[in-house]
């Protein structure tokens, strides 16, 4: 279930950006920078999950620093590491 909401709301926002961008003509990649979660637009933060090794976002609960979708957990700084950032086939990251 999970799952699936995720892929409609990515598909969603992708979608979206697709539409902004075609009414711009704009012919290159669209880089997305974070994900749609629970129809909320979370910014990519560059750090993983020290448990799964999935990304995490800025946490909705002041306590915490980031929060981790995959694990369903809110996470002190500690308890994340640095996401290596990924090389496509075109060069650009």
């Amino acid at each position: 279930m999970f799952c699936c909401k995720f892929l409609a709301e990515y598909s969603a926002g992708k979608n979206l950006l697709k539409k902004f961008s075609n009414s711009y003509n704009w012919k290159g990649d669209i880089e997305v920078n974070g994900i749609f979660h629970k129809g909320r637009w979370y910014e990519n933060t560059d750090m993983a999950c020290r448990r799964c090794g999935n990304p995490v976002y800025e946490s909705d609960n002041p306590e915490y620093r980031y929060q981790c979708f995959q694990c369903d957990e809110d996470l002190y700084s500690f308890e994340v590491i640095r996401q290596e950032r990924k090389e496509y086939q075109n060069g650009h990251r």
